[in-house]
């Protein structure tokens, strides 16, 4: 339901009358779609994640390539290739350590597809521990993809 203000008066429930600002017109929807989720990777094969948001019409695909190396893409039909989004449309990233008391480095970049360079395939994601690939790093670690209009 709207709220409505009326100047010289605090927020009130009611159908709104002329005059009157709707606060939902204030937050207009984003100008992106978004996959957000957060990953853990604490012990060896027991890679899990949980969705926080997803707005792009598509399944999260996540999963580890090798030691300390992971891929998060947006499948449809279980197909990364199916999507269709420019790359140039694309902004992701990983946050920071967890508290699994390792300190270690997470980077990331976005990847193209292989067979077009300007659409989006995947997110990667890779953890070092001194320099060298290592699981363990990731503990309920924040991704996000946004994938703008």
């Amino acid at each position: 339901m709207p709220i409505f203000l009326k100047a010289g008066l605090w927020a009130k429930k009611k159908l709104g009358y002329k005059g009157e600002l709707n606060l939902n017109d204030l937050a207009p929807a984003p100008a992106y779609k978004v996959l957000t989720l957060t990953m853990s990777h604490i012990f060896p094969d027991n890679l899990s994640y949980k969705i926080l948001e997803n707005t792009t019409g598509g399944d999260p695909l996540v999963q580890q390539i090798d030691e300390g190396y992971y891929s998060v893409g947006i499948s449809i039909a279980g197909s990364l290739v199916a999507m269709e989004i420019p790359i140039d449309k694309v902004f992701a990233f990983a946050g920071n350590v967890g508290d699994t008391g390792a300190t270690g480095n997470i980077t990331t970049s976005v990847t193209p597809q292989s067979f077009d360079t300007s659409m989006f395939q995947d997110l990667a994601i890779s953890t070092t521990y001194d320099s060298v690939y290592s699981n363990n790093i990731l503990n309920n670690t924040p991704v996000e993809i946004r994938i703008y209009n």
